[in-house]
């Protein structure tokens, strides 16, 4: 009656035999274990107790208390209870591998890693008990080591289904063996292809192998395989909607989001997610990831002011999606309608009043363009040797201005050796500012956008062009030289074409301006935009781009764009940006 799950019955006759026997040690154990099974843990383990004060000696009776005592969960207690076990009969399999289950739920990878071993050893001939192993060299992050584990449990298991299963997974959390996962995960789906779980993984295996998750941004267009992005889609689309899988809506429009960002989902594909996405929407307002792909579909077809409204429409509602897609809020930051761009002429930013800014050695009018690199010392500290030696050797028509933000008197010391030794050619400023009241991430995206005023002041002071570039480069060519081909230019762009969004598509690694009224009024505007942002606490990573691409956005409008020289990311010609 127990194996049948009659536990009912079961209990009744146990208890029955303990009235009548009460010395009758396997029925105590087997009562524990039966209340164990269905939940009652406590009271489980007092009858095992039970049963071990009638037999000290029963290894299996150690066994259970460890296993029940996990259930609590009391880790440090059931990994004791299943040592005891295996001290009473150490060629035990079982025992090894529920302290190897313990264990690992304490954490202690490396010595549940032991245990299984240990299990394995005993009976080579039980596939099942290489699973956990693998799961366990999956955590340890010695995947490939998992994999083989796996080939040897599925060669073992009668169950095939479950260890194919536990070796696709493991080939997924390693990311080393795609094409591995994907060929078992289409297996397991031909098996069973109503499985929404199959369906599921079977996606996330497509995924894996699109090389999405992994291709660097400048080679994605190269090495994305777009058909599998598409079968991904497909799949998570199915399991979700059609089989109501829990997680597969989330990775469905997590994917679109992501192929989007890395510009590899053309306009087909794109309107097909919207399509799911809108009526998806209607029940789930607080979806933000569904909210932003719509967003991106209204921005790739010029609607830039509809995407910012429709976003602040739905961001009133609670987050569905956890604070791990907090990311895509920074829709916040995207303006797009005339009336705030009204208000925006006239705004004065409190937060940029605050920075205290000296000026450590000025820049000379007659050194020619001045290239102005502002970070935080950090970031000086990694990539400042290398950026000034690419400087020297490869833009000589460019002065430098380094601008750094906090940083400590030895460095501001170097800053002033370094244009002692270069006075004609290489300034110097830094700023002091209380950042205590801004978030971690708020202060990040406060060191990419302060290089803005500085850009804004140098244009005013010197009256030559400013090139504003990241400082976790080295140069190619010289911008400084090629300037002079630029007829009547207001601001030069990197611009990226691969509709990646506005918080994209102006990259902030190379802007450039011309002292004229074009470059100042732009440069002014973008400046305001940046201020409104902080001082009203929406700021996320991403605006010094939005700004400066919705600024552009609305002067088009309004006919009153700069003359601008446009340079297409992927072939631009004057910086090498590192892979950090």
């Amino acid at each position: 009656m127990h194996r049948r799950q009659d536990f009912a019955q079961a209990a009744k006759i146990y208890q029955d035999i303990i009235a009548a026997a009460p010395m009758v040690a396997d029925a105590w154990h087997l009562l524990g274990l039966l209340l164990h099974q269905t939940g009652q843990h406590a009271d489980g383990i007092a009858c095992i107790q039970a049963a071990i004060q009638r037999d000290r000696c029963c290894a299996n009776y150690y066994d259970s208390l460890g296993s029940a005592y996990r259930a609590l969960p009391d880790t440090a207690l059931a990994a004791a209870s299943h040592r005891l076990a295996i001290a009473l009969e150490p060629d035990n399999r079982k025992p090894y591998a529920n302290l190897g289950n313990a264990l690992r739920d304490h954490g202690v990878m490396e010595a549940a890693e032991r245990a299984y071993r240990r299990a394995a050893r005993l009976d080579p001939t039980h596939g099942a008990a290489l699973i956990p192993l693998a799961a366990c060299l999956t955590a340890l992050g010695r995947g490939g080591e998992a994999a083989r584990v796996h080939r040897i449990g599925v060669a073992l298991t009668p169950d095939l289904s479950l260890a194919l299963d536990a070796w696709a997974k493991a080939c997924l959390a390693d990311g080393g063996a795609p094409d591995v996962a994907e060929r078992l995960c289409e297996r397991l789906n031909a098996a069973d292809p109503g499985n929404p779980e199959r369906i599921h993984n079977l996606g996330l295996a497509k995924l894996t192998a699109s090389t999405l998750l992994t291709a660097h941004l400048s080679e994605a267009a190269r090495l994305v395989d777009c058909g599998k992005i598409r079968a991904a889609l497909d799949l998570f689309k199915t399991a979700g909607l059609r089989h109501g899988h829990g997680n597969a809506l989330r990775n469905y429009f997590g994917t679109a989001l992501l192929a989007i960002q890395s510009g590899v989902i053309d306009e087909p594909v794109l309107d097909s997610v919207v399509v799911t996405a809108l009526p998806h929407l209607a029940a789930n307002p607080g979806d933000i990831n569904a909210v932003a792909v719509v967003c991106y579909a209204l921005y790739r077809r010029g609607k830039l002011a509809v995407a910012s409204r429709f976003f602040r429409k739905f961001s009133r509602h609670p987050s569905s999606t956890g604070e791990a897609d907090a990311f895509e809020r920074f829709w916040t930051m995207v303006q797009g309608e005339p009336r705030f761009f009204a208000t925006l002429a006239a705004y004065e930013p409190r937060l940029l009043q605050r920075r205290m800014h000296h000026v450590l050695a000025p820049p000379r009018p007659d050194a020619g363009p001045i290239i102005l690199a502002g970070c935080d010392e950090g970031y000086w500290r990694r990539f400042g040797v290398a950026f000034l030696a690419s400087w020297e050797e490869r833009a000589p028509s460019c002065a430098l201005h380094v601008h750094l933000i906090n940083p400590s008197g030895e460095t501001r010391a170097e800053l002033e050796r370094l244009h002692a030794a270069r006075p004609a050619k290489l300034s110097a400023s830094c700023e002091i500012f209380d950042d205590a009241g801004l978030s971690n991430h708020q202060r990040v995206t406060y060191y990419t956008c302060a290089r803005f005023a500085v850009a804004e002041r140098l244009l005013r002071e010197a009256g030559v062009p400013v090139v504003q570039v990241d400082i976790d480069a080295t140069f190619d060519a010289d911008p400084g030289a090629a300037m002079a081909a630029w007829p009547g230019w207001d601001i030069s762009i990197m611009r990226d074409k691969r509709g990646r969004g506005p918080m994209r598509d102006f990259l902030a690694g190379f802007m450039a301006f011309n002292a004229t009224e074009g470059g100042h009024g732009f440069l002014d505007l973008v400046l305001r935009y940046i201020g409104w942002h902080f001082d009203r606490g929406l700021v996320f990573w991403g605006l010094d781009q939005a700004a400066p691409y919705c600024v552009f956005d609305h002067l088009k409008g309004t006919g009153r764009a700069p003359a601008t020289v446009w340079h297409d990311f992927e072939r631009f010609p004057f910086l090498h940006f590192l892979k950090k």
